[in-house]
């Protein structure tokens, strides 16, 4: 489904499996009456993931194992790796996930994403982020909730 919508410059799903063995968490998925509608993978990254997105190096379709935390670890980030949606209303439902997780499970981590599409860029600006400076890669980010908070 998401490289019908995306392209096929998108991660391989012994990638994506790879990751969520490490990490459990890195896909979340929304279904409707006629199966898949969205998906929404997320990596959780260690200060080294954190460290090579910021300076590019982050190889965002097959990243680079200790660059993920471990299930249970404390990320130092997240990136969010790829977000589809085949109908609006499970693009609603991932944009209020993408929120939920943002403000209120890690509301204390900057998020990062590089998006693969005009959608996916408006998405993501609709959402808060905004263009991480210096990059070349088209990297976004969004400041930690409990920072915007306390700049309102």
């Amino acid at each position: 489904m998401a490289a019908r919508r995306i392209g096929s410059a998108i991660v391989g799903s012994d990638a994506l499996q790879q990751v969520q063995d490490r990490s459990g968490s890195a896909l979340f998925v929304t279904r409707g009456p006629s199966g898949l509608t969205g998906v929404l993978a997320i990596i959780p990254l260690t200060l080294d993931g954190l460290r090579a997105l910021e300076t590019g190096q982050f190889d965002g379709l097959s990243p680079k194992l200790e660059q993920i935390t471990s299930a249970g670890e404390e990320p130092a980030a997240l990136y969010v790796w790829g977000i589809a949606a085949v109908r609006k209303m499970a693009g609603a439902w991932l944009s209020n996930g993408l929120l939920a997780v943002f403000d209120e499970a890690v509301p204390h981590l900057p998020i990062f994403a590089t998006p693969a599409t005009p959608q996916g860029d408006h998405l993501l600006r609709r959402v808060g982020f905004e263009s991480y400076p210096g990059s070349s890669t088209g990297l976004l980010r969004r400041e930690p909730a409990a920072l915007r908070r306390v700049a309102a």
